[in-house]
């Protein structure tokens, strides 16, 4: 019988695997927002299955796997924020003064 705890793991290796394929079909970009939090919650998944199992190695790597697309995520979503500010209308500049 499949415990919980295999379940989570069998789950969120198809959730990355999910992520590959809509990368790899173009129908995601890798820098989305719908791509890394399908990295982040897969991985994570994958992460505390192995760690119930004991699996450190695949534990560790996939805790990396998780701070990569938390970054890309944080990175993306400030990139957007200063993108939407820079666009947003603002005050004239002040004139400069012209020492005669």
């Amino acid at each position: 019988m499949l415990g919980l705890f295999d379940a989570v793991g069998w789950i969120g290796g198809a959730v990355v695997v999910v992520a590959y394929v809509l990368v790899s079909t173009d129908r995601v970009a890798s820098g989305s927002a719908a791509f890394q939090a399908l990295n982040i919650v897969g991985a994570a998944m994958v992460g505390i299955a192995s760690l119930h199992q004991n699996a450190m190695p695949s534990a560790g790597w996939n805790l990396v796997w998780v701070i990569i697309g938390l970054q890309s995520l944080t990175v993306g979503f400030l990139r957007k924020g200063r993108a939407s500010r820079s666009t947003a209308p603002s005050e004239a500049p002040a004139p400069e003064l012209v020492a005669a």
